[in-house]
C-alpha cells in the first residue's frame, strides 16, 4: 500500500512538472510572438517616414479609436493581425499596427474640401494651390458635415497615406499626401 501511495505521488508531481513546463512554455511563445509584433509594425512604421510603430489592442465598440492622437493606423502589419480560427478572425478586439506622427510635420492647411470615389468608398480631400491632401483622423466626419466646396483650415500632421483605386477590373495601390486632421475651422469667404 506504501508503494502505490509514493508511486501516485511521484507520477502527481511529474504531472505538474510537464503542466507547469507547458504553461510557461506557451507563455514564452505568445511573449515573443507580440514582441515579433511589436517589431514587425515598428520597421513598417519606420520605413514609412514616421518615429516609430506599436501594435495596439482595442475592444471592438461604437467610437472606439485604434490609436492615440499622436499616431497613425496603418492598418494591419504580417505579425499584427486579429488571431484567427478556420480563416475568420476571432471577435471582441481590434488589431492596429500605429505608428508615431513626427511633431515637427504639424501644419495648418488652408483649402477647398471635395471628395474623390475609391472602390467603395468615398474618400475626402482638401484641395489647396500647392497640393491635394488625402484627410484622414477622428475629426473627419465632423469636417465633412461642411459640405463638399466648403472653404476650410485645416491643422494637422502631413503624411504618406495608402489609396485604392480601380482601374481597368484590377485595384491599384497609390502612395498619395495625407493629413491626419486635429482641428479644423471653416474660411468665411
Amino acid at each position: 500500500m506504501k508503494k502505490i501511495f509514493v508511486d501516485t505521488r511521484i507520477k502527481i508531481l511529474i504531472m505538474l512538472l510537464v503542466v507547469g513546463s507547458l504553461v510557461i512554455g506557451g507563455w514564452w511563445v505568445l511573449s515573443s510572438q507580440k514582441q515579433v509584433a511589436i517589431e514587425a509594425c515598428n520597421q513598417k512604421c519606420v520605413s514609412l517616414g514616421y518615429i516609430s510603430g506599436i501594435c495596439r489592442t482595442f475592444p471592438v465598440l461604437p467610437n472606439t479609436t485604434t490609436c492615440k492622437e499622436n499616431e497613425i493606423d496603418i492598418g494591419y502589419t504580417p505579425d499584427c493581425k486579429p488571431p484567427t480560427k478556420n480563416g475568420e478572425p476571432i471577435g471582441g478586439g481590434g488589431w492596429a499596427c500605429c505608428c508615431k506622427l513626427k511633431e515637427k510635420l504639424k501644419i495648418i492647411v488652408e483649402g477647398e474640401l471635395e471628395k474623390e470615389n475609391y472602390v467603395s468608398a468615398v474618400v475626402w480631400s482638401i484641395k489647396t494651390e500647392k497640393e491635394n491632401y488625402v484627410l484622414i483622423g477622428d475629426k473627419i466626419v465632423e469636417l465633412i458635415k461642411l459640405g463638399e466646396g466648403s472653404k476650410v483650415r485645416v491643422e494637422g500632421y502631413v503624411i504618406n497615406t495608402s489609396v485604392t483605386i480601380p482601374e481597368a477590373g484590377e485595384f491599384h495601390h497609390i502612395t498619395r499626401k495625407a493629413i491626419k486632421v486635429i482641428n479644423f475651422e471653416p474660411i468665411e469667404t
